[in-house]
């Protein structure tokens, strides 16, 4: 596939060449490429056929070509609306088999173009099966049989199935789409046997002329091994692909079979069963010859197998960016691989070369004896086999004859000065460029801490370093919220519209929803009107009713406002219950001749009671109130007082003031002020605690972690506080931050940072640098150590919650008391250490397909193309980026990008400070997502059939062998390649006693979706098929799913059916399912999610 840039068309000294202004326009990922080729398709006489192809840069205009099955010549396509853009669709009406053959669109920049990958259209048929003579197999009893059904032509493939004396065999055990194996034979088994062929597409479906007639006998005292069907001597498999070599072997007593390789031993990647020897993942090391050899007594009977490996066509090395002169001779190269040998296809701008007088193609070397100016553009080798297509691309320039005296005639050569005028993408760098400001420094502020208000609001609160770099002119406060993904995207951050004035270090937050989680961030905006976001606080769960109530918490005594100055006025309070378990005060002021919104300042500590507020008006009444607040509530507000501010000494007093360039705090203690004790009063708390008692939590006597508040921190700000300048209460010193440790029932204190705007995602775990103090003689009481304990549970996430717990029955467990579930009388540390077990089963499954797959999960041999209607069809290959949630969960992701591992923002309009955050898209199941599946909501699946459609990397298959007793767990993939991946990992972590991996479409697939009890679709097909395509699955689904069928889907059949148009009445084909589950008490320790964009349904059909 080409990828190089394609930046502006030149006419300097080069006709038609494209001249890149990019310095690394070789770079594949910098430049223009397909992202989805058309795909071929099957279709009857009647059908409307749509082809379509993707770029991620949008081209001038689009042209198609077809090339009939009888022909060699591409010819163009007429009646095409030919539109810019980066997708292009051609619809073929196939009234006629001439129609039939191979498509392909090219994307033409200005007279240069690129052409796709070709799809080939096929007819969709079923051919008869062919006269045959019945076939008869006597076998001794115990011995496999194979009865194989000999599928005639078939587009697509045909769907089989098997009869005995006329009757549908269920569960079938089918290997290679036409054999099905009969095992230990019986007398029982004995019959007359046939198959049909069905195709789905045409619905025709046609029964084998002939019957195997099978006879099983008893009481044989010997007989020789045979073969009950002759061993195929060749195999030809694709690589990447599993195969089984089949030899089907008889006899008396039953034979063994042994299996070897001429001149090497068997791949380590073969797996020796009865009915052949299967490799997994074939690869070219893997060719040769095969010995299957059957033995009984001194008998015995060998066949010999050959393996050949397939391999589909790939350039390994394009043809080279050259420059020729006109008139000149050309050569270029490219190097191909391929088995069979690909043909290799030659084109300029899109159009194929043919052998002349003037063009020559030897293999993979094209000639042209007489270089013109046409030949300027993209350059391709395509090569071909049986297998696919692949292509390399580059530039091909031309230099032209020079001509003293005489002008060119550019029209001659399809360029126009209107129309064709490529300074885009020149003009986006050099404004892009012109952005940068030399050498300076944007200092971000801190990271937020968050605190609670009400059920509704938070207060956000953050400081700047020290710094000299630009002066910040504003803030925004944004946050989202987490937990929750619409439609597989990542939510985005939500921006608060306030500007808040550069002096302000506190923002209230409102109209947040109880109960639920986020996450916070500062944006500043610098005097060169660029941006820096500050850290992401840690995640804030904004409880509802927060167990210390607002009418609990002490209302401070404003007692005294003084005016110091013109722009600063000092404040002093009382606390009037210095018992009270508070953190600090929030200090409101605003203009009393105004209605506008309180200024909001913090200052830190329970036994602070004053503070300056500066940057006020000269001569400006100002009214002010405080309040406590702690990390669960905040007081009610004090008595409002009112103080006016000193007029100016002098009139450009105030400018003078404006027009500072304070990188510090706007707020000072008052040196004056001193707190009414000035003892060192050390102040311990213990973190954690021994949990023990009647109540749950209370038995696991665990953490004695043991906190400690100093007071020597209080004194030591007062004692530093004299003219040195603080942040919302907190004293500046050269950059020395807080060594206060706040420990909240709120775990959003912390960290994170990304680069969105818009709504949620999910961040990384907080960070604690605890002081643990072994003082045993210091006590707490049980309830203190229970907030605590939940505060510490709820930092964590799931995985690490379970080691935690694990951690605490290990070493805190009491000898004297058993710890029962109220539920089950079972014991509640062994389900926890079980839960815990189950959970670091799916991470190592996690870190194995980590480290084999690319970092966006997509393999080279997925086609993922954006919806073009629903809910996702923004989701073009520019502003998406593909991350899987069952790899990387909303908190890694945060991770990676505050690391800055992960950019999550791209240039939208390049050039400008146009810049907008990434649509991040998932294509499997989160383990918080299968934990609220199958712990919440599903009941026993015991006995039950599960299966996950577009199974994809297997994450539902394994989430539903390690959290479920499931008796069957069915993955169906159309890529063959996820499929071997997911059968490395069901081998390797011995799940293949309850999971089957088919490599199958969907629809071919009728039988398995009959059978299921539970199927789970996590958005299997809008990234995947068309949408002709995705209405015809659906309405295949409808016809197959059985009543009372448990149907699970991400995103809603609703939100799906929206914008298809299925003619399916939704609610006379299935109703809402209601769970009935029991949450039993031990089931606390599993902390899933609820997520809304996963819907249950119960199929109601009554057949």
């Amino acid at each position: 596939m080409c990828q190089d840039a394609i930046c502006a068309l030149s006419m300097w000294h080069c006709y038609d060449f494209i001249l890149c202004l990019n310095q690394s326009w070789q770079r594949q990922e910098l430049g223009m490429s397909f992202t989805r080729h058309p795909q071929p398709l099957d279709a009857p006489i009647g059908d409307d056929v749509n082809f379509e192809c993707n770029l991620n840069l949008g081209a001038e205009r689009f042209s198609w070509r077809h090339r009939p099955l009888s022909s060699d010549k591409w010819l163009p396509v007429f009646h095409t609306i030919s539109n810019g853009g980066k997708t292009s669709r051609h619809v073929v009406k196939f009234d006629n088999e001439s129609k039939a053959g191979d498509y392909r669109c090219i994307a033409f920049y200005g007279s240069s173009g690129l052409a796709s990958d070709p799809a080939r259209l096929t007819l969709a048929t079923l051919h008869k099966f062919s006269d045959k003579n019945d076939v008869i197999i006597n076998v001794p009893a115990g011995n496999i049989v194979p009865i194989t059904c000999p599928i005639p032509y078939s587009a697509p493939e045909a769907i089989v199935q098997f009869y005995k004396n006329n009757n549908l065999i269920q569960n079938v055990n089918i290997i290679g789409s036409k054999t099905m194996i009969i095992e230990n034979a019986k007398i029982s088994d004995s019959g007359s046997y046939h198959c049909t062929a069905s195709n789905y597409i045409t619905t025709q479906i046609y029964s084998s002329n002939y019957k195997t007639i099978l006879n099983v006998h008893k009481n044989i005292s010997f007989l020789a091994p045979y073969f009950v069907k002759q061993p195929q001597t060749e195999y030809k498999v694709l690589r990447g692909k599993n195969i089984t070599l089949e030899c089907f072997g008889a006899g008396y007593p039953v034979p063994s079979v042994t299996w070897s390789r001429l001149g090497s031993p068997l791949p380590s990647n073969s797996i020796k069963n009865l009915i052949g020897l299967m490799i997994i993942n074939v690869q070219p090391s893997d060719r040769g010859e095969y010995d299957c050899m059957w033995s009984s007594n001194n008998a015995h009977i060998k066949s010999v197998i050959i393996l050949k490996v397939m391999e589909a066509p790939k350039v390994i090395k394009p043809p080279k960016a050259s420059t020729f002169s006109e008139g000149g001779e050309l050569e270029l190269s490219c190097a191909v691989t391929g088995e069979p040998q690909p043909k290799v296809e030659w084109l300029i701008n899109g159009e194929s070369l043919t052998p002349s007088d003037n063009v020559e193609i030897k293999g993979s070397t094209l000639l042209i004896s007489e270089v013109e100016k046409k030949h300027a553009g993209i350059v391709q080798c395509v090569a071909s086999n049986e297998y696919g297509s692949h292509s390399g691309c580059n530039l091909l320039r031309v230099n032209p004859k020079q001509h003293i005296g005489t002008t060119e005639i550019r029209q001659d050569y399809g360029i126009s000065n209107s129309k064709h005028k490529h300074t885009r993408g020149g003009g986006r760098r050099r404004s892009k460029e012109g952005k940068h400001k030399g050498t300076a420094v944007l200092v971000p502020p801190n990271q937020p801490n968050v605190t609670r208000l009400s059920d509704v609001s938070v207060m956000v609160r953050w400081s700047v370093p020290e710094n000299t770099g630009l002066p910040i002119q504003f803030f925004k406060v944004q946050y989202r919220e987490l937990g929750q993904k619409m439609n597989g995207k990542q939510a985005k951050w939500m921006t608060a519209n306030s500007e808040i004035p550069n002096n302000v270090r506190a923002f209230e937050v409102t109209d947040l929803q109880p109960d639920h989680t986020y996450r916070f961030r500062i944006a500043a905006v610098y005097s060169n009107n660029d941006n820096k976001l500050s850290p992401n606080s840690v995640r804030f769960h904004l409880n509802k009713d927060g167990g210390i109530e607002s009418n609990k918490m002490p209302i401070p005594l404003l007692t005294n406002t003084e005016a110091l100055g013109p722009h600063e006025v000092l404040l002093i309070w009382q606390n009037s219950d210095k018992s009270a378990n508070i953190d600090g005060f929030y200090v409101y002021h605003r203009a009393s001749t105004t209605a506008g919104d309180y200024i909001k300042t913090t200052v830190e500590g329970k036994d602070s009671f004053n503070i300056t507020i500066s940057h006020l008006q000269p001569d400006t009444t100002y009214e002010f109130k405080v309040q406590s607040f702690s990390v669960d509530a905040a007081s009610e507000f004090s008595q409002i007082l009112r103080q006016k501010t000193k007029k100016s000494l002098n009139m450009n007093e105030h400018n003078d003031y404006n027009n500072r360039n304070d990188h510090n705090s706007n707020l000072t203690l008052d040196s004056r002020v001193r707190p009414a004790d000035d003892k060192n009063v050390n102040m311990y708390a213990i973190i954690g605690g021994v949990l023990g008692g009647s109540t749950l939590l209370g038995s696991l006597t665990a953490v004695a972690v043991i906190y400690k508040r100093t007071k020597y921190k209080q004194s030591r700000e007062s004692s530093q506080s004299e003219g040195k300048p603080i942040t919302n209460g907190r004293i500046m010193n050269g950059g020395v931050t807080d060594s206060k440790i706040n420990i909240t029932s709120n775990p959003l204190a912390g960290l994170d940072t990304s680069e969105d705007i818009i709504q949620p995602k999910v961040g990384i775990y907080p960070t604690y640098q605890f002081t643990y103090c072994m003082d045993m003689n210091v006590s707490m009481s049980v309830q203190n150590a229970i907030e605590i304990f939940t505060t510490i549970m709820r930092s964590l996430n799931t995985v690490d919650k379970q080691a935690f717990l694990s951690f605490i029955a290990d070493n805190w467990k009491p000898q004297d008391i058993k710890i029962q579930d109220s539920v089950s009388n079972g014991n509640c540390y062994k389900e926890c250490s079980l839960q815990e077990k189950k959970l670091n089963e799916i991470k190592k499954i996690i870190i194995d397909i980590k480290n084999r797959i690319p970092f966006d999960g997509i393999l080279p041999s997925e086609h993922i193309v954006p919806p073009i209607i629903g809910e996702n069809s923004d989701c073009d290959n520019k502003s998406t980026k593909h991350i899987d949630a069952f790899l990387y969960d909303d908190e890694e992701v945060d991770e990676l990008i505050e690391k800055g591992e992960l950019n999550n923002l791209y240039c939208s309009d390049c050039g400008s400070t146009n810049v907008k955050q990434y649509n991040i898209i998932s294509h499997s199941m989160s383990v918080s997502d299968m934990l609220y599946i199958f712990h919440d909501i599903l009941p026993c699946l015991k006995e039950k059939i599960l299966l996950d459609i577009g199974s994809r990397l297997g994450a539902v298959l394994y989430g539903a062998h390690i959290f479920t007793s499931a008796k069957k767990i069915i993955g169906v993939e159309m890529n063959k390649e996820l499929c071997s991946l997911q059968c490395d990992i069901v081998n390797k972590y011995n799940m293949n006693d309850r999971i089957e991996i088919v490599n199958k479409r969907i629809e071919m697939c009728p039988d398995i979706i009959q059978k299921s009890d539970i199927i789970i679709m996590n958005n299997p097909f809008e990234f995947y098929v068309s949408e002709l395509e995705h209405i015809k699955i659906w309405k295949f689904l409808k016809a197959n799913i059985q009543s009372g069928t448990i149907l699970i889907t991400k995103p809603s059949i609703e939100i799906t059916f929206k914008h298809l148009k299925t003619g399916i009445i939704l609610d006379k084909w299935v109703k809402s399912y209601k769970s009935k589950k029991y949450k039993k008490e031990s089931q606390i320790f599993i902390k899933s999610t609820e997520n809304p964009d996963i819907t249950f349904y119960e199929n109601k059909k009554i057949k």
